[in-house]
């Protein structure tokens, strides 16, 4: 009966029950509010929790229902949760409680996103919904930029920093889990230039880094969506980054920050060119992992740091026995005694003859050595 009074005929008893729910609960609420400014104060909170009811009974059946239904009701219920966090900031103040109904509001905001990409992009929902969320996200944080004069700034402000800036890791991961390449890369772009643009505006420096990570994710997704199969192609823009974060933590007087990142950024580096140098006649990463570790030694000598030169002269050792040695042991055997003999007894000779010099020079080199950097 309420159906065929109130409502067109396209409705179903579920629409019409949603509506009627919904329509009372913004009525109780603002008979709640009204109450309230003529200091009704015993009227008010009862019609405010059953007002809460209606409407968060109505919300949960449109989203069950879907598409506009459950847009119309998202749009509604964050519009009261929003107004009401403005109406009541004297109320939250004085209690001393976060603005709660902002967050909800987002929340809502948030949720009914997947609704809008259901309805608009033909039920195409689960290959696209990162990158929009990941926008949504982004005009969060943009948006509480805007609102930085109080009250607002603390009523909505705040809410929609930290909300933009936590739920973006929903869209990265989903992004992630979905993986279509293309809307990883703007997914992570969305989160790459969020995190980035709050780090300088706060001088957050490990949020920055956190946006440098998701544009390395961005560079990763573009090669993947051209078919580059070349893994120095992913490894390089890695090691890159890291060797940066380590310039930076060194500028920034960090030791043990700056030791680590560059150590597994030349690690990470030599390791894979170092795998790819194994098969015959893979010199050019043989080359490029000679460069590499040389640098790392040169790095460690100039700076005293141990585990530099460490690290680069194990990869130059191992380099240098991955090319050498299987040259070696396919040499006639009259030839292979004959280099060890060579080496063995130029070395004997040098000892006997140079004894001394060997000695001072390994000691200095020993005391030099002491006075290195872990």
């Amino acid at each position: 009966c309420i159906n065929n009074v109130f409502f067109e005929d396209t409705l179903t008893r579920e629409h019409s029950l949603i509506i009627s729910y919904a329509l009372l609960g913004i009525t109780l609420s603002l008979c709640g509010r009204g109450l309230r400014r003529i200091k009704k104060e015993h009227w008010t909170w009862p019609l405010y929790l059953t007002g809460s009811i209606d409407l968060g009974w109505a919300y949960l059946a449109s989203l069950f229902i879907g598409e506009w239904m459950a847009i119309g009701s998202s749009v509604t219920l964050a519009f009261l949760l929003l107004a009401f966090a403005w109406l009541e900031r004297a109320f939250f103040a004085e209690e001393k409680i976060p603005p709660l109904l902002a967050y909800l509001g987002i929340g809502v905001i948030f949720t009914s996103v997947f609704f809008v990409i259901d309805v608009t992009s033909g039920g195409r929902t689960m290959d696209i919904w990162p990158g929009y969320t990941a926008g949504l996200c982004t005009l969060f944080v943009i948006t509480a930029g805007l609102l930085h004069r109080e009250p607002l700034a603390t009523i909505y402000s705040t809410p929609l920093r930290y909300a933009g800036l936590i739920l973006m890791a929903i869209p990265m991961a989903g992004s992630l889990i979905v993986f279509k390449p293309i809307i990883a890369a703007l997914t992570f772009a969305f989160a790459g230039m969020t995190y980035i643009a709050y780090a300088i505006s706060r001088r957050i420096i490990y949020l920055a880094y956190l946006g440098i990570g998701a544009f390395l994710v961005v560079i990763w997704a573009m090669l993947m969506e051209f078919d580059v199969s070349e893994p120095q192609a992913y490894i390089i823009p890695l090691s890159l980054v890291l060797l940066s974060i380590g310039w930076n933590e060194r500028r920034r007087g960090k030791k043990a920050a700056y030791i680590l990142a560059t150590l597994l950024g030349l690690a990470v580096s030599m390791f894979s060119a170092l795998i790819q140098s194994l098969p015959a006649g893979a010199y050019e990463y043989a080359i490029l992992l000679g460069v590499e570790s040389l640098a790392a030694v040169l790095w460690g000598i100039r700076y005293r740091l141990r585990s530099f030169v460490q690290l680069g002269g194990l990869a130059l050792i191992a380099n240098g026995i991955i090319q050498f040695g299987p040259a070696f042991i396919e040499l006639p055997r009259w030839v292979q005694l004959g280099t060890t003999g060579i080496i063995l007894f130029g070395s004997g000779m040098a000892a006997l003859f140079k004894r001394e010099q060997i000695i001072s020079v390994h000691q200095a080199l020993k005391e030099e050595w002491r006075q290195f950097n872990p």
